[in-house]
């Protein structure tokens, strides 16, 4: 083989190489959610009462937003998914049947994470 064939053939190769490891990456990316802005918090509501408001009031790019509240009976799970700019910080406020206010503590998210929480008989905790 003559060496500008041959010097031709391996950069071919190269390129076809690295266009493998690329679309592999970007598929194993695409499964797990890596790059994605949504974050998701499952709640799961096992207070043994009614929740009639539960929302997430979130902190991302020097912004604050609150959800919009939905009720949960006991045993119920609920998914919340809102945007994150790479990172932020979240909180989970619940109100009971009976008007007792339960407020988690300060979470922490990275775009396509997914994180969860419950609703236990006076307090907020991290399901994971």
């Amino acid at each position: 083989m003559r060496p500008p064939l041959r010097a031709a053939l391996a950069v071919a190769g190269g390129i076809a190489c690295t266009g493998a490891g690329f679309v592999a990456g970007a598929g194993t990316a695409a499964l797990r959610g890596w790059g994605s802005p949504v974050v998701t918090i499952d709640v799961v509501n096992h207070a043994g009462r009614a929740a009639t408001a539960v929302a997430i009031e979130y902190d991302t790019c020097g912004v604050k937003t609150r959800t919009a509240a939905l009720a949960l009976q006991p045993g119920q799970q609920a998914s919340f998914e809102f945007l994150v700019c790479g990172e932020g910080g979240y909180r989970v406020d619940a109100v009971l049947g009976d008007g007792t206010r339960l407020t988690g503590a300060d979470g922490y998210v990275e775009s396509g994470q997914r994180d969860g929480t419950e609703l236990r008989v006076g307090k907020v905790v991290s399901a994971r």
